[in-house]
């Protein structure tokens, strides 16, 4: 798979609702705006109905068509890369997509109702408030007095515009722009859905977020990040990831399966799980490091290393050694498998004792070490993994590993 998943969604159905939207909106506002204070609000009234009434029969319709024509794209999409992955595939559990889409359709159709509902109240009350300015300047004799109201009724249709909820947030939006919200963000869910309950139906629970070049800046930091379904393998939640940030309203993000990224990573959770932590043995380390000639200070600050490295869940031998891992562009680990040298961006070289987690942002491709605790610094530590460093001396500075490559 390439190093960024990037797709190309046209959705000629959220183009069209969203010109309804706007021809409704034309309406209202031309409504308000052409008003005449001397004829019967009703006629307003049904203006405005007659508007809205359109509204929910096409939101409706768009609903039903839309949401599951995005969740069959999602469908697709994952069975085209597990296809191409070597993912054996079966056909879906068509009952149970159904189930899905109908429910996913009919939440949808609620929230656009929602919307129009909103804004249909919103029109009523401002229609209210001036049938009650109407009969102040009939009431009033004097002219100036029944022009000054008459000039509020225009004024307070004109401030009205079309307004409609209220979100949790406390930001107020307008029938149009939260219409055009939903749009997108339905369309996202409704494709993501597919996607992983496909993959899902084969085994698959690694997913990749897709490169959209986002402005959005919390959202933009997930862009070709793995995720996970349940957080296996300690990648984050797909849950989780709209409380961090991703999957806001607006957000074109999708996540599509990794069955790639997924063997890798079994693959290397396999290969932890062969050495097991009781192996470790810290006076054996000290006699290895003894006999390698270490002295009393540089075996006191391995052991240190080893210590956190074990009490976190990383791998550690008697021989004093820690099981590292170190994230890299594809073209960057070929040059150090072929010179042995990994060069710093710092004065250091980083490493992780996860092959995944919290140093997933670093790159996708993954080098293992097998290196000796004395050469280790500890540089940050974590409730399961702890990052280390070997300084280089110099700024971008090289160190050569061939002998701890695994």
């Amino acid at each position: 798979m390439a190093n960024r998943v990037k797709l190309v969604i046209q959705d000629r159905n959220g183009q069209i609702i969203a010109e309804f939207y706007d021809k409704a909106v034309n309406t209202i506002l031309s409504a308000y705006e052409n008003i005449d204070t001397e004829k019967d609000l009703s006629v307003l009234n049904a203006q405005i109905n007659g508007a809205l009434d359109e509204l929910d029969f096409v939101s409706g319709e768009y609903a039903r068509v839309a949401i599951p024509d995005q969740y069959a794209r999602g469908l697709e999409e994952a069975s085209k890369l597990l296809d191409f992955a070597g993912v054996t595939i079966a056909g879906p559990d068509a009952e149970l997509h159904n189930t899905v889409v109908r429910n996913m359709a009919s939440e949808t159709a609620l929230d656009f109702a929602r919307n129009i509902q909103a804004t249909r109240e919103g029109a009523r009350k401002a229609i209210s408030q001036a049938e009650r300015l109407k009969i102040r300047a009939t009431l009033a004799s004097d002219a100036r007095t029944r022009a000054g109201i008459e000039q509020e009724i225009v004024d307070l249709f004109k401030s009205q515009g079309v307004q409609s909820l209220l979100d949790r947030g406390g930001k107020t939006w307008a029938l149009d722009t939260y219409a055009k919200m939903l749009v997108v963000t339905k369309e996202r869910e409704a494709f993501n859905t597919g996607a992983i309950n496909r993959a899902l139906e084969l085994d698959i629970v690694v997913f990749r977020v897709t490169f959209t070049g986002s402005k959005h800046r919390e959202c933009a930091l997930w862009e070709d990040k793995l995720v996970s379904v349940s957080g296996q393998f300690g990648l984050p939640r797909l849950s989780d990831l709209s409380s961090r940030g991703l999957f806001h309203p607006n957000c074109r993000h999708r996540v599509v399966p990794d069955p790639a990224a997924q063997r890798q990573l079994e693959a290397t959770t396999s290969e932890e799980a062969e050495n097991p932590l009781d192996q470790y043995n810290v006076e054996d380390a000290k006699t290895s490091m003894i006999k390698r000639g270490l002295t009393n200070d540089q075996i006191s600050e391995a052991i240190t290393v080893l210590d956190e490295v074990a009490r976190t869940g990383g791998v550690v031998d008697n021989a004093a050694n820690v099981t590292v891992f170190h994230r890299t562009s594809a073209a960057a680990k070929q040059s150090i498998l072929n010179t042995g040298q990994l060069k710093g961006t710092t004065e250091n070289v980083f490493f992780s004792t996860k092959s995944s987690g919290l140093a997933n942002k670093y790159g996708r491709a993954i080098l293992k070490f097998k290196i000796p605790a004395n050469m280790l610094k500890v540089s940050s530590i974590f409730p399961d993994e702890v990052h280390l460093r070997i300084p280089t001396l110099t700024k971008g500075g090289s160190i050569d590993l061939s002998k701890f490559v695994v």
